[in-house]
């Protein structure tokens, strides 16, 4: 049995059976797109040194699953070669099981590959390379910045009815209707600024 060959039919009578014409499944990836990780990841944050810091983690991330996919694909090979050598119809199977798990992975591998550069291309878009003193340096503004925006949001959301989260979210997404509540929710916070608390005796 020809492992490659097997899965290349199998594959060609999955997609027969979908009757897609030439669309091929392989060119597509669930992962995170780059206006996903520009606008939802590390927008989410308030200054350059936090947006600096959110992009490392998610390259740390990637990386961890990078060389922890290598190592099981490696290992994955040796399995394959061991039950492609056997005379049981069944370890056949398996082997060929196997080898479609690894073309998976391979698969996996190609696209984290597209979030590594976009990642590292946002990084250089920022106005430098951040050493950790510099980032807690700035944690305290950071702070005052973030907790001041979600208070807005939270008075903002609920003077219109909507929900915080998904304000916030119109917001990063950085469309019309976004910019609209981002002027309001700027506008209510600006007059609770000027606003006088009276205390009631």
């Amino acid at each position: 049995m020809n492992l490659q060959n097997s899965l290349i039919e199998l594959n060609n009578n999955f997609n027969d059976y979908c009757n897609l014409g030439n669309l091929n499944l392989n060119k597509y990836y669930a992962g995170r797109t780059k206006f996903q990780l520009e606008h939802f990841v590390q927008n989410e944050h308030d200054m350059p040194e936090r947006k600096f810091l959110q992009l490392i983690m998610e390259l740390k991330n990637i990386r961890d699953g990078f060389i922890t996919d290598s190592l099981e694909m490696e290992k994955l090979k040796i399995e394959i070669q061991e039950l492609s050598s056997s005379n049981k119809p069944i370890d056949k199977i398996e082997a060929l099981k196997k080898q479609y798990a690894l073309a998976v992975m391979n698969e996996g591998m190609e696209f984290r590959k597209r979030e590594i550069n976009t990642i590292c291309d946002l990084i250089k878009k920022l106005p430098k390379i951040y050493n950790y003193e510099e980032i807690e340096a700035a944690e305290k503004i950071y702070w005052e910045k973030r907790l001041k925006r979600q208070c807005a949001e939270e008075m903002a959301g609920h003077a219109i009815g909507v929900n915080p989260g998904n304000l916030r979210s119109m917001i990063l997404a950085d469309n019309e209707l976004g910019n609209k509540f981002l002027e309001f929710q700027n506008m209510v916070m600006e007059n609770f600024e000027k606003s006088k608390i009276v205390q009631i005796e």
